[in-house]
């Protein structure tokens, strides 16, 4: 079967992720899929699921940080599709989103940082809205 690797064909894939840590390979498997999809490498596409774990279990710290529901309760909304030369995920949470300004952009550079990626985290309607934008240079492509 050939790998689909025109953006515009390829559907982004979704799902929703539970607080369960467990369950945050989830995340990272949706991502490495995108990654495969779109031709990257071995190494890119366990980039690309690292760096979904680690953007959903930062976005659970922050909601649990919230001082709104506990964050057992809550689920992220995981959404990530593959281009030629990047990755791009949007997490939305169920709730609890940090209401500081402040405590978002912290949120954003500890996550730049730590994933080498482009980030905005916002809240929208309540909800904590985290883009990502995981760039692969030249050469990445398998």
């Amino acid at each position: 079967m050939p790998k689909n690797t025109d953006p515009a064909q390829a559907a982004p894939v979704a799902g929703t992720i539970q607080n369960d840590s467990r369950l945050f390979a989830g995340a990272g498997a949706i991502a490495a899929f995108a990654a495969q999809r779109a031709g990257f490498s071995e190494k890119m596409q366990q980039d690309a699921s690292a760096a979904a774990v680690e953007a959903c279990r930062e976005t659970f710290l922050a909601m649990g940080d919230a001082g709104g529901a506990p964050a057992t309760s809550l689920s992220l909304e995981f959404r990530v599709a593959g281009f030629a030369d990047r990755i791009e995920m949007t997490i939305e949470s169920s709730g609890g989103a940090p209401q500081s300004a402040k405590y978002q952009e912290e949120l954003s550079r500890r996550l730049e940082s730590a994933l080498a990626a482009r980030v905005q985290c916002e809240t929208r309607d309540g909800r904590l809205h985290l883009s990502l934008v995981k760039p692969f240079g030249a050469g990445a492509k398998a």
